[in-house]
């Protein structure tokens, strides 16, 4: 029977190396998307600024309140964004740990296996020194 132990290591490995991409990917997004929070909080601000400044005109006072809206909309859309790569980045974490956990269970496995081999093998070679022993210490008339 053959051992398919080595083909299941290696798709273990494989499915840890796939979900360390997943999880660097995701991190990625996280990155990308708080950096446009901080982006669309950082106009806001600024804007808000511009409109409150002390020479600031009625018009463009009024051009903020009308832009604020839907500038406090997209800064609503980013962090919404933002918690969902969030969430996203949790659970390529957890996927990640689950494949790092079967990938040990494997290699525990395979090392048990292993170390019975070696237990049988030298079981073997004690058998076969304590059977030669035992022929050597015979009386036999082909011994001199």
């Amino acid at each position: 029977m053959s051992d398919s132990l080595p083909v299941v290591l290696r798709l273990r490995k494989q499915s840890v190396d796939l979900a360390q991409q997943d999880l660097a990917r995701a991190t990625a997004a996280e990155t990308d998307a708080s950096a446009l929070v901080r982006l669309a909080e950082t106009i806001i601000g600024d804007e808000q600024e511009a409109a409150c400044a002390l020479d600031a005109s009625d018009g463009a006072v009024e051009a903020f309140a009308r832009w604020l809206p839907g500038a406090r909309q997209r800064a609503h859309s980013a962090r919404s964004m933002l918690e969902s790569t969030q969430a996203e980045v949790g659970r390529m974490r957890a996927l990640l740990t689950a494949a790092r956990q079967a990938l040990e269970t494997v290699e525990a496995l395979s090392e048990h296996r292993q170390t019975e081999r070696e237990a049988d093998v030298a079981r073997r070679t004690q058998r076969e020194m304590e059977d030669s022993c035992r022929v050597r210490d015979r009386p036999n008339e082909a011994w001199p």
